[in-house]
């Protein structure tokens, strides 16, 4: 019995560490595919020895092969393929469960792994479409201090960061008031950057889907800064101008009008 409660142990943890990952790709979708990525590597070194259904081992090689095109293509996150691979994790999780307790227990939960199952049809489709071009979204966030909550403009490049390719253009600094846009380029959906960042006005001035990334930023924020009359000043002059405390890492980035 203890050898049985070890087996189970081994497996649920990296399944947990697959629910974590999850978790974490709502909020931040490139590292929460990363590590469902990495987690489900884990759970191969325990389940794929030990499972001998070709199914099971079948719709597993197709979830990693979908996570890894997701992860190709800028790990874009859509609430649909969030319950995909809930759903598909907890059926591969069942069905090694089952598996502890014999084949015969395992075959019985085969079910969950049926290919006419709405999260192995969704897995199917991203498999099959899985060397499309990323979309690309051309994106304007206003942002004002007064609404922000207390968010500074450092931690909005910090997270966009992580999400696409950002700029931003200072509109106005007066008694301590921030106010400006950012400019980002993205796979995430319009959706998404509301839901995570509510703060800020959104809105999709374009999307791209054939438009190498590093070309359509340069087209897209050179030309912002050729039609407004403002241009970029170092960070002694700006302070000096606007009479703000702004940190060192934004004062490439800080613009005024003439």
């Amino acid at each position: 019995m203890a050898g049985q409660d070890n087996g189970l142990t081994n497996v649920s943890l990296p399944f947990a560490q697959l629910n974590s990952a999850l978790q974490e790709y709502v909020n931040a979708p490139m590292k929460g595919l990363m590590h469902f990525q990495q987690a489900l590597l884990s759970v191969k070194n325990v389940s794929l020895p030990a499972i001998s259904s070709p199914l099971y081992q079948r719709q597993f090689v197709s979830l990693v092969s979908a996570v890894d095109g997701l992860l190709a293509v800028g790990s874009p996150y859509f609430e649909e393929y969030h319950r995909a691979f809930l759903s598909a994790t907890d059926a591969l999780f069942q069905v090694m469960i089952a598996n502890q307790f014999g084949a015969e227990r395992s075959r019985q939960l085969e079910g969950l792994l049926s290919s006419d199952r709405a999260c192995w049809v969704l897995i199917a489709s991203l498999n099959d479409s899985s060397s499309t071009s990323p979309v690309y979204g051309n994106y304007e966030a206003e942002f004002d201090s007064i609404s922000a909550s207390g968010v500074k403009i450092d931690t909005y490049f910090d997270d966009f960061s992580h999400v696409g390719n950002v700029s931003f253009q200072l509109d106005s600094a007066q008694n301590g008031r921030i106010k400006g846009r950012f400019w980002l380029v993205t796979v995430q959906s319009l959706t998404w950057l509301k839901m995570t960042f509510p703060h800020l006005h959104w809105r999709l001035l374009s999307r791209h889907d054939d438009t190498p990334l590093k070309a359509l930023c340069e087209a897209s924020f050179c030309l912002y800064f050729k039609i407004l009359p403002c241009t970029v000043i170092h960070v002694i002059d700006c302070c000096r101008c606007l009479k703000v405390d702004l940190n060192a890492s934004f004062t490439n980035l800080l613009v005024r009008f003439f």
